[in-house]
């Protein structure tokens, strides 16, 4: 029996949920998500240092009862010839930590993401939280001028019963123009700007410590309003 799946937008961090997660766990996941890139927010700026971004979210996730179960990091250079997608990246990062049926709706969760309407407010605040791109220091190009670069840092993750969840945390610049579907997107080694960084993390939920440390409740005081504005269902 296949299980079903829905996608769901939780600031930057995409995430495909399985259907057989209960409502109230599925929601202290997203809060717990949420409330842990909030924190990371406030002690470093994603894009100018996505390590200590990454470091302080982790370091949040641990106090609200994630348990690192196992994790794994890859940083290189692309060769200059080469060609890089966020799409490959991740199914690379995923291979030996799930099993077919779950690489299969991250593949569909990429995919339903490269449709997303332009209008639409989960796609302004996908692109607002996950690319920032600095300005070319001149609008004609010439030696020695910088160009327009682009950073991303990009969370996907896969949720399970448990709950359980994979999480990848993926970060590069590049001087070309990032377009609609950034999944999908074929990136020139030539024009990545340094390192190409990932962090692939699994993680269970205590649930037995965030009910008696009554974490449900200090998420939900901590977040106030904030639910409303950046948690969203992805449409189908």
């Amino acid at each position: 029996m296949t299980t079903d799946y829905h996608v769901m937008l939780v600031a930057g961090n995409l995430l495909s949920i399985s259907d057989e997660l209960p409502d109230f766990m599925e929601g202290d996941v997203l809060n717990s998500l949420l409330f842990s890139q909030l924190f990371a927010n406030n002690k470093a700026v994603k894009f100018a240092s996505p390590g200590e971004w990454y470091k302080a979210d982790a370091k949040a996730m641990t106090q609200v009862k994630w348990l690192g179960i196992d994790k794994n990091f890859m940083c290189f250079e692309p060769a200059k010839d080469s060609i890089v997608t966020l799409q490959e990246l991740i199914k690379k990062s995923l291979r030996n930590h799930v099993n077919q049926q779950q690489g299969v709706q991250v593949d569909s969760m990429m995919v339903r993401r490269g449709r997303f309407p332009e209008e639409e407010t989960v796609h302004a605040l996908f692109r607002g939280q996950v690319i920032n791109t600095v300005p070319a220091e001149t609008d004609v190009p010439r030696e020695g001028v910088k160009p327009a670069v682009s950073t991303i840092a990009l969370q996907v993750g896969l949720v399970e019963p448990g709950p359980v969840l994979y999480s990848i945390f993926i970060n590069f610049s590049t001087s070309e123009v990032i377009g609609v579907d950034v999944f999908s997107q074929h990136f020139s080694g030539e024009n990545i700007v340094g390192s190409i960084s990932v962090y692939f993390a699994r993680r269970e939920l205590d649930t037995k410590a965030y009910q008696k440390e009554n974490i449900r409740g200090k998420i939900l005081s901590a977040l106030h309003d904030k639910k409303s504005e950046l948690i969203f269902r992805v449409p189908s």
